[in-house]
């Protein structure tokens, strides 16, 4: 009796505290967030709203928010240990996490997932705010000069250290859909057109031509990141990233 007693509540917390499941018993539309773990930063999607932001996550209180992660290279993880659980982020898959803030704060968030030399510095806030404090951020972030468009994503994702918060208005169409596929680069073949057309038989010997759209690596096979040299600088964690106060709760980018 004892082992079937913990064999059931063990399968009904399970499924009742899936990160794949819907909050759907919290009433408000559910804010929808597409996050990407870069080298080494983080980067928000706000498809809802066209707009990213990098290394600052706002939402607002008692609504649900549905996340869709994914990264642009190594496996990550994302940990805002206060509001959800953790998550793996891997290139060329999308994982779901969905959470809610109860109460209005500052929530420190960060990679939990070693990924290379400036894995200590990837952290950011999260900032959960009214209704009308996250639509006054929002029209902040929308007055950017920045759109993230195609070639921008690929400067973004080059690997950098200690970012500052940036703000984008406008996102690419489809952003986020190329990046799981792994051809936000022009020309590149998205991985599921590739799976689609090794299913129907491959490209035979004209395939050959077009070997480098197929190639989604950037370091030859048997190589890594650990055997190249980086060539960016390795500086402290900004006290306060260079942001200034938008709100009571909110630092935004100057």
């Amino acid at each position: 009796m004892i082992v079937i007693a913990l064999g059931a509540l063990t399968w009904i917390y399970t499924h009742r505290l899936d990160p794949y499941k819907p909050l759907d018993h919290i009433a408000g539309e559910p804010v929808e967030i597409e996050v990407v773990s870069l080298d080494w930063k983080w980067l928000f999607i706000y498809p809802d709203q066209d707009m990213a932001v990098v290394n600052q996550l706002v939402i607002p209180t008692d609504r649900p928010v549905n996340l869709k992660l994914t990264s642009s290279s190594v496996m990550n993880t994302f940990f805002v240990p206060a509001l959800a659980g953790m998550i793996y982020t891997m290139a060329g898959m999308e994982t779901k996490l969905h959470l809610v803030a109860e109460e209005a704060g500052q929530y420190y968030g960060r990679s939990a997932n070693y990924s290379g030399p400036g894995y200590a510095h990837m952290d950011f806030e999260t900032f959960a705010v009214s209704e009308d404090e996250f639509s006054s951020w929002v029209n902040t972030v929308k007055s950017s000069g920045q759109t993230l468009s195609a070639e921008t994503y690929l400067e973004l994702s080059k690997p950098t250290v200690a970012d500052s918060v940036s703000y984008y208005n406008g996102v690419a169409d489809n952003l986020f859909d190329k990046i799981v596929g792994l051809c936000v680069e022009a020309g590149k073949v998205c991985v599921g057109e590739m799976m689609m057309q090794d299913m129907m038989g491959g490209g035979g010997l004209q395939g050959v031509k077009t070997k480098d759209n197929y190639l989604y690596d950037e370091f030859p096979p048997g190589e890594g990141f650990d055997q190249h040299e980086f060539e960016g600088s390795f500086t402290p964690i900004p006290t306060n990233r260079g942001v200034v106060r938008l709100m009571s709760r909110i630092p935004i980018r100057p």
